[in-house]
């Protein structure tokens, strides 16, 4: 499957840029300046439930929610590193819920 991009400006190549949502996580003190290494300690778990949290929010399907490597057009881009894309999945799940009612942080479970 070919990633999607759109063409906003003639002078310019086209880009998911153009259209998507961009949230970044804070890396772990031992993946920074490390920009080498595929791998570092892992997000924490609030980082999960805050950004499972706020793409509830926005009411984004799964099959649209994706990484910044699976959109790379270069082959270069392997972040997030260490991103545990089932375990954000799960968290996210228990933040939707059945009649598309908003979750607060408050009232995680």
């Amino acid at each position: 499957m070919g990633v999607e991009t759109v063409k906003t400006n003639p002078n310019l190549l086209s880009s998911v840029n153009n259209f998507a949502y961009h949230v970044s996580l804070e890396t772990p003190l031992d993946g920074r300046g490390t920009s080498y290494q595929k791998y570092h300690s892992g997000y924490t778990d609030s980082q999960y439930k805050s950004l499972a949290w706020l793409l509830t929010q926005s009411e984004i399907p799964d099959d649209r929610i994706t990484t910044h490597e699976n959109v790379d057009r270069s082959g270069q881009r392997f972040d997030p590193r260490s991103f545990d894309f089932q375990k954000f999945l799960t968290i996210l799940h228990t933040y939707r819920q059945p009649n598309d009612e908003k979750v607060s942080l408050a009232n995680e479970p």
